[in-house]
């Protein structure tokens, strides 16, 4: 029975990452075609939505891996921006964010200060400002900041 739980343990995690997927993909889906729908809607001061894939940082002690932090972003934009600017610098953007997520990592395992939800939304808010400049990005809001393990 023991020698079962890994794999028992392997299709629970399968089957929660396929539940977990479904609704990022019709989102995704639902964006490319002009649809609302959560991330996508714009609010009622006309400032938009846009969520971001989910960012998942490994965590170290001792130079070994000792957890994973994943983090859920949605971006704010300022009310007169196209949605399309952000998909043109998503992969800058990306970089950008998860060079930060990393760097707190980093500053984290070297007995630096601990990672905070605040420090987070603080840190990836400056880091999409400086990419995609202010007059787009009015705030980043932190859907979720999980850690397992560490």
């Amino acid at each position: 029975m023991i020698r079962n739980v890994p794999r028992v343990a392997f299709k629970l995690l399968i089957a929660l990452l396929l539940l977990y997927a479904q609704p990022l993909a019709a989102s995704a889906e639902s964006d490319a075609h002009g649809g609302g729908g959560g991330a996508g809607e714009a609010a009622a001061d006309g400032a938009q939505f846009v969520e971001l894939e989910a960012f998942n940082v490994t965590l170290y002690r001792n130079d070994a891996p000792a957890g994973v932090l994943t983090a859920r972003l949605v971006l704010q934009l300022h009310a007169d921006v196209d949605r399309t600017t952000i998909f043109a610098a998503g992969t800058k953007l990306r970089d950008a964010l998860l060079r930060d997520l990393y760097m707190m990592a980093e500053r984290e395992a070297g007995s630096g200060p601990k990672i905070t939800l605040d420090s987070v939304k603080a840190r990836m808010r400056k880091a999409a400002l400086r990419t995609l400049g202010p007059d787009v990005v009015d705030d980043v809001l932190v859907l979720a900041l999980l850690r397992h393990g560490a």
